[in-house]
């Protein structure tokens, strides 16, 4: 399989196309630990308006992980509905039973960075 038409006479690999693909272009952004609010959803809540600010696609969408009692690891994309005293509300698609999201633990990944 070929990524791409002819380059100087030779066609990359797949492999090769995709290692010339530059990562994190840009300056990746800092963070600070020590100024970071003491309620993480506060922080949360921060990124996820800086996100929508910046116009980052999506930025309520996110992946849960989980595993089941043999250890099979299963994953779905979420989206946030609610933040609030009571927890994290979110509509998904998919198969994902209510148990397999009460066993969660840590396993929430949002793709709002």
């Amino acid at each position: 399989m070929q990524a791409n038409g002819d380059q100087e006479g030779t066609t990359p690999s797949v492999r090769e196309w995709l290692r010339g693909i530059e990562v994190f272009a840009g300056e990746l952004a800092r963070f600070d630990s020590e100024a970071a609010p003491e309620d993480p959803v506060e922080l949360f809540l921060d990124w996820l308006r800086e996100a929508i600010a910046t116009g980052t696609p999506d930025p309520h969408s996110m992946t849960l992980s989980t595993v089941d009692e043999d250890g099979r690891p299963d994953a779905r994309v979420l989206i946030l509905k609610n933040v609030d005293a009571h927890g994290w509300q979110s509509r998904g698609s998919g198969t994902c039973s209510g148990r397999d999201q009460a066993t969660v633990s840590t396993g929430l990944t949002s793709n709002c960075i």
